[in-house]
């Protein structure tokens, strides 16, 4: 399973259980490149193949959603909500 990582906060190392978890159930991960919330242009070439999204504050709209490959199948927002 292909998982494409975007929040700007999801730890990228062994010490964080969220990271050890999402690397033993995932066949390949794809982070965010820029380092930054992304647009619906830099989001569209990162979907190639993905199964699973977990999102941070990237701009999510209508376009991309239909644009979206067949193979995505859940879009998740990391966070915290108030």
């Amino acid at each position: 399973m292909k998982i494409l990582v975007t929040p700007t906060s999801f730890p990228r190392t062994e010490a964080s259980s969220a990271y050890r978890r999402l690397t033993a159930f995932s066949d390949e991960i794809v982070w965010n490149p820029h380092r930054r919330p992304l647009t619906p242009e830099e989001i569209r070439p990162l979907l190639s193949g993905v199964t699973g999204w977990i999102a941070g504050l990237d701009t999510i709209d209508g376009p991309l959603l239909r644009d979206a490959p067949p193979e995505l199948a859940v879009i998740s927002r990391y966070g915290v909500g108030v």
